[in-house]
């Protein structure tokens, strides 16, 4: 077999791709509304369609399974993602603004989805993995996050405008991903992961309920990340009232920064910690940030709440995957179920957000307490987005909880399948 270096660099690249994807659009959400006259609504549903065109290409891997051509679909995958910001970048100035908004979302979005369930399964598969793990891998998604934040919002401070520059010049990595991919080495399935047989019970720590579990934990996980991670550069500007420039560096880019902290960290420590615990603890800290992102009035404490919600949140999503891994047979199909199952919770964590926002801040109970609290009621509404989505980690919290009572009962059981062995 070759080396799969370069099939392991082409699935970090593939995350930071995925984070160009996730991350780009949102920065023009404030550009898009001054010039096109775009609503907060309507913003929103760009965030809505992204992660719910993902969710349907989740689906359809999902009953591919194990039929699906990863080395196809991968390409096709950065093909279509740089498809997406070269048409951000054109169709806008077209036809219809947000017409063209939503085909190149369309476009991008299924690129997005391609690459989630295909490259989980092609990074479970390297010989590297064992040792680095998937909150290493999606580090660079992090770390990806930050510098498409940090590189676009400089270069439309130093473009003055021109910000159809931008998404072209990002389309250029999954472009080069593609090639690479193309050609770089697919290991084959390991078949000791495949089920159905008594040697692999150890492996079986709990059973379908227990699944569901992690799946309803992997909603949450995506809702609690994206409900922060696509607001952050709106909530600095108009929430707190700072400038472009300095929302995006504060904001988004600061959460990026430390949710690549967090997932680096325990890229490296997370073979001694107990992986329930420390997930339960993140929604815990998670909520507390989402309370104080909504309640505290001082922009310097909001904007660090915000800031510090990316390391609470930054192992949830790899974390979950790690601890699936670890307990059953995840191959194309399983991780494409997880997958369906964090773009839903991606999908309405945002939506929430925006959509109580747009709704909220026409009322007369957001005037009057804006007048009270001396801020406006766009900025009483935002941050009862965040408020709402508090709900997410909770929930997460008490889903833990119970995987963590079925893995303790699990264990005492796994010595039974063993004893039967030899029949």
């Amino acid at each position: 077999m070759k080396s799969t270096k370069i099939t392991e660099i082409a699935c970090y690249v593939a995350y930071v791709t995925q984070a160009i994807i996730l991350n780009l659009l949102p920065l023009f959400f404030v550009i898009f509304q001054t010039d096109y006259d775009i609503s907060a609504s309507q913003l929103s549903l760009t965030v809505f369609l992204t992660f719910f065109v993902q969710i349907g290409i989740d689906f359809l891997v999902a009953y591919i399974g194990e039929r699906a051509n990863l080395r196809i679909l991968a390409v096709l995958a950065h093909v279509m993602a740089a498809s997406g910001p070269v048409l951000l970048a054109i169709l806008p100035g077209v036809i219809d603004p947000f017409a063209g908004i939503i085909i190149a979302v369309v476009l991008y979005s299924v690129g997005s989805g391609l690459i989630e369930v295909m490259i989980n399964p092609l990074f479970d598969r390297l010989p590297q993995k064992e040792s680095k793990g998937f909150s290493f891998a999606h580090s660079f998604y992090c770390w990806g996050q930050m510098g498409v934040i940090l590189i676009s919002t400089l270069a439309l401070f130093i473009l003055d405008g021109a910000w159809r520059i931008v998404p072209l010049l990002w389309a250029i990595i999954p472009a080069v991903n593609a090639i690479a991919l193309a050609f770089a080495p697919i290991p084959e399935k390991d078949a000791s992961k495949e089920g159905g047989s008594a040697k692999h019970s150890k492996k079986q720590k709990f059973g379908k309920f227990s699944m569901l579990l992690l799946i309803a934990v992997m909603i949450c996980a995506g809702a609690s990340e994206q409900g922060v991670a696509q607001w952050a550069s709106y909530f600095a500007e108009k929430g707190l009232g700072t400038g472009k420039l300095l929302g995006d560096l504060l904001g988004p880019c600061m959460f990026a920064f430390f949710m690549a902290i967090g997932r680096t960290l325990f890229s490296v420590l997370g073979k001694r910690i107990d992986i329930t615990k420390a997930l339960t603890a993140c929604a815990v800290a998670t909520s507390v940030c989402h309370f104080a992102i909504a309640l505290i009035p001082s922009p310097i404490l909001s904007l660090t709440a915000c800031a510090l919600c990316g390391l609470t949140v930054s192992i949830m999503w790899p974390a979950t995957l790690d601890l699936a891994s670890s307990s059953f047979y995840c191959g194309t199909a399983a991780f494409s179920l997880l997958s369906v199952a964090g773009d839903i919770g991606c999908t309405v964590g945002p939506s929430v957000n925006g959509v109580v926002s747009d709704l909220f801040s026409t009322t007369a109970l957001a005037e009057k307490l804006g007048s009270s609290l001396g801020l406006s009621a766009e900025q009483i509404a935002i941050r009862l987005g965040f408020l709402l989505d508090s709900v997410f980690p909770i929930i997460m919290i008490f889903m833990l909880l119970t995987i963590s009572k079925k893995l303790l009962c699990g264990s005492k059981k796994t010595l039974a399948p063993e004893i039967t062995d030899g029949k």
